[in-house]
C-alpha cells in the first residue's frame, strides 16, 4: 500500500464505518480529533508491546494489524487481524498498566494515535468517554467468552467455521458493511491456520470443503466469506452429528447391566 498524505475528513470517514465510533457525540469526536494525530506506519511497526508500559490509543485508517499473544512455552498466538476502523490500545490505557498484547503492522499504512496524556485530557474534558469506552470493551469481553464458549472441544472443522464467521461478523461490524453480503478478509491461510490452531495442511483441506458448497471464495491471500450463517450452521450441525455418535458412560453401563 502506497503512503499518502490524508486529511481528517478521510481519517473520519473510515473511523465513522465503525458504528462504535460512529455512536460518539460530536463533541466527543472533536475532542478527540483536536488532540490525536495521524502518523504513518511501515510493515514491521510495533504498535503496542506486551508486558511493557503503552503510551497510545491507536486506530487504524489503513493497513493490517497482527494482534498477538506470546505463551510461557515461548510460541506466538495470533488472536486477531485487525484493519481499518479497528481501535486497540484502550484497555492499557484504561486500566494504566501494561499492555496484554503485541501489536505489529502486517502492511505499511496509518493509524490515528491518542497519546495517553492526550487520553486523560479527553475524559477528564468528555467524561461521556468513558460510557463508549465501556462499551467497547465490554463488546469485545463478550466475544471472548461466546467464543471460547462456542468453540471448547470442538472439530477442525467446527472451529475453522466458527473462527471464520466471528472474524467476518466482527470485520463487517466495524467497517460498517452491509448484513448478509460476502466479506473479504485480507489475510494469508498461514495467518488464519495460526489462529484456529491447526495445520496449513489441515486448512487448505477444510477450506476446499467449505469453497465447494459456497460458504467461502478462496483466492490469492484472500478469503472471502459468502455465508456467516452458513457458517455457523455448518459447524452446529457437525457439533450435533458428533454429540449424537457419542455415547456417555454413564448411560452405556446402564446398557450393559439390562443384558
Amino acid at each position: 500500500m502506497g503512503q499518502r498524505d490524508l486529511t481528517l475528513t478521510d481519517v473520519r470517514r473510515v473511523l465513522d464505518s465503525n458504528p462504535w465510533f460512529e455512536a460518539i457525540p460530536a463533541v466527543v469526536k472533536d475532542a478527540i480529533f483536536c488532540r490525536a494525530t495521524v502518523r504513518a506506519i511501515k510493515k514491521g511497526a510495533v504498535l503496542t508491546l506486551q508486558e511493557t508500559v503503552n503510551d497510545a490509543m491507536h486506530a487504524i485508517v489503513e493497513g493490517e494489524v497482527h494482534i498477538l499473544r506470546h505463551r510461557p512455552d515461548g510460541e506466538e498466538a495470533l488472536i486477531h487481524v485487525a484493519g481499518p476502523g479497528y481501535w486497540l490500545g484502550e484497555v492499557s490505557l484504561i486500566r494504566r498498566d501494561v499492555a496484554v498484547v503485541t501489536c505489529i503492522a502486517q502492511t505499511d499504512g496509518h493509524v490515528l494515535v491518542l497519546t495517553r496524556d492526550a487520553f486523560e485530557e479527553v475524559v477528564r474534558e468528555q467524561p461521556a468517554f468513558w460510557r463508549h469506552l465501556a462499551i467497547l470493551t465490554s463488546e469485545r469481553l463478550a466475544g471472548i467468552i461466546a467464543y471460547l464458549a462456542d468453540t471448547r472441544d470442538l472439530t477442525p472443522e467446527m472451529r475453522l467455521c466458527s473462527r471464520l464467521a466471528e472474524i467476518a461478523a466482527e470485520r463487517a461490524h466495524d467497517t460498517g458493511h452491509p448484513p448478509h453480503e460476502p466479506v473479504a478478509l485480507p489475510f494469508s491461510q498461514s495467518s488464519l491456520a495460526r489462529m484456529v490452531g491447526i495445520s496449513r495442511q489441515t486448512l487448505n483441506l477444510l477450506l476446499s470443503v467449505l469453497d465447494r458448497a459456497g460458504l467461502i471464495t478462496v483466492s490469492f491471500r484472500r478469503i472471502t466469506v459468502n455465508d456467516v450463517r452458513g457458517l455457523r450452521a455448518r459447524a452446529a450441525a457437525i457439533g450435533n452429528a458428533t454429540a449424537a455418535t457419542h455415547v456417555p458412560l454413564s448411560r452405556s453401563r446402564v446398557a450393559m447391566s439390562r443384558r
